[in-house]
């Protein structure tokens, strides 16, 4: 038995791997609903116009690589993805622990902290403009 995310079938993935380990992954999405739309009432009013909007998710990093080029290289990877796919807005739960890290690349807080007590996450949204210096900066 194994857990499977809600949104797979509609999630592209971004794996780096260190030799068959698998060190970090992310996941994209660009067909709604995504899971924010659930925890946002009105998702689309709290952000600024947009027209190609996808929703970053399950960003996970070995705690070993969580420090090394494993995690810039594939943030890096993932933003030229979602380039190359014509994203002009990426929206992400992002984990009240990282939060420093999502406004380095240029993500934005908006509404509330959504999650339950135990864990809290913070909505945020990052534009085409703003993923393009993060792919610079990650280099």
């Amino acid at each position: 038995r194994r857990l499977q995310d809600k949104f797979h079938q509609y999630n592209s993935y971004v794996v780096c791997k260190d030799g068959a380990q698998v060190v970090a992954m992310a996941a994209f999405s660009t067909t709604r609903p995504f899971s924010l739309d659930a925890k946002v009432p009105d998702l689309d009013a709290w952000l600024p116009p947009h027209g190609n909007i996808c929703e970053v998710r399950l960003l996970s990093v070995r705690k070993e690589y969580r420090h090394t080029r494993a995690c810039a290289a594939l943030l890096s990877f993932l933003i030229a993805q979602l380039l190359q796919k014509g994203v002009d807005m990426a929206v992400i739960s992002g984990t009240t622990r990282q939060l420093g890290l999502y406004k380095k690349l240029g993500f934005q807080a908006f509404y509330s902290l959504v999650g339950t007590p135990e864990a809290q996450y913070q909505p945020m949204y990052i534009t085409r403009a703003d993923l393009k210096k993060a792919r610079w900066l990650l280099c």
